[in-house]
């Protein structure tokens, strides 16, 4: 990232704040930001007041209790009417010159039941599997109707990034983390962390620089800091 100047570099972060926390939120904002996603968001006030702390009178913010997006910026009317996926929440944005889409996600978490045989367990995971696609279909289609722009998809995917519904993303969209990964990524559960639910996904128009999984204090989830470069 050295070889980058900081002025080039697009720096996202992306929390889940573990059911609203405003403590876990301002941790996310400790990183010098350029995008917060976040997915359990606090209050909209709180996630206002944060932007507001953040980027002053540049604040963007595009607010539900699942899934926040907040940006210094000025905002571009979206493309389209049709529907938000409801996983997901976007903005559209003139950010350091450049027209960009930015999207927080949070997919249904994995349903657990009474049923832990190993025909149950996989049931429940190929019940979780069909609902992720299904999630993803509608972002990937929501996204085709905003026409080609530079775009960053990121949040709580509640499954892996080798997982199969990634798939249905657009093919346009990459892992950054795989070019650009230091550690193993894994987010999920803070204090043992065995799985990178947490993920950040970006148009061919971005090559990833750093991408890193950091402990939290107040989350369940460690957060994703990912420095990108817009290249064209």
């Amino acid at each position: 990232a050295s070889r980058v100047p900081r002025s080039k570099v697009l720096r996202v972060v992306s929390l889940n704040c573990a059911v609203g926390s405003v403590a876990a939120a301002r941790e996310a904002a400790s990183y010098r930001p350029d995008v917060v996603l976040l997915q359990e968001s606090p209050s909209r006030r709180d996630v206002e007041a944060l932007g507001q702390s953040l980027y002053g009178k540049r604040a963007c913010v595009a607010w539900s209790a699942d899934t926040s997006v907040v940006v210094g910026g000025t905002i571009v009317e979206l493309g389209s009417n049709h529907k938000m996926p409801a996983c997901a929440n976007a903005l559209r944005v003139r950010l350091k010159g450049k027209e960009v889409l930015l999207m927080s996600v949070r997919l249904r978490p994995p349903q657990f039941g009474a049923d832990y045989s190993a025909s149950g367990y996989c049931r429940g995971q190929a019940a979780a599997r069909r609902t992720h696609r299904r999630e993803l279909s509608e972002v990937a289609l929501w996204l085709e109707r905003q026409g080609r722009i530079p775009t960053v998809i990121g949040g709580d995917f509640n499954a892996p990034g080798w997982d199969g519904a990634m798939s249905e993303l657009p093919n346009v969209m990459h892992d950054p983390f795989r070019e650009a990964g230091i550690g193993c990524g894994n987010t999920v559960l803070n204090d043992l962390p065995v799985l990178r639910f947490d993920q950040i996904w970006v148009s061919r128009e971005f090559r990833g620089i750093k991408v890193r999984a950091c402990r939290t204090q107040n989350s369940d989830h460690r957060l994703v800091v990912c420095d990108l470069q817009l290249t064209h």
